[in-house]
């Protein structure tokens, strides 16, 4: 029986949002460079129109989709998200009455 509900889910992957930069990467030297945001927003939509149950954007997505195990696709993102990380610098120690290693806050 159909109620005229579609549901369809996006496996976006790297898009290229501000989350990226709070992660300390930077798009120009990311080894695969991120979809656009306007990319992955137009493939979404086309998929809901089509009710498409799925949608994995970008052409790279798609191949890497299809060819990657996920375990072995959730360790590739974890490892680069972990030296995106552990390339920014560690935030600065809060003490009571000020910061240590760092000017004072009072």
């Amino acid at each position: 029986m159909r109620l005229g509900v579609c549901v369809t889910v996006l496996t976006a992957g790297f898009t290229d949002t501000a989350v990226i930069g709070k992660f300390g990467l930077d798009p120009k030297t990311m080894p695969m460079k991120p979809m656009s945001v306007e990319q992955c927003v137009s493939e979404a939509l086309d998929g809901l129109r089509k009710n498409r149950s799925r949608v994995v954007p970008g052409r790279l997505n798609r191949i890497m989709n299809a060819l990657v195990p996920a375990s072995l696709a959730r360790k590739l993102e974890a490892d680069l998200l972990g030296k995106g990380l552990a390339s920014k610098p560690a935030p600065a120690k809060v003490k009571a009455g000020g910061l240590i290693n760092g000017p004072r806050l009072g």
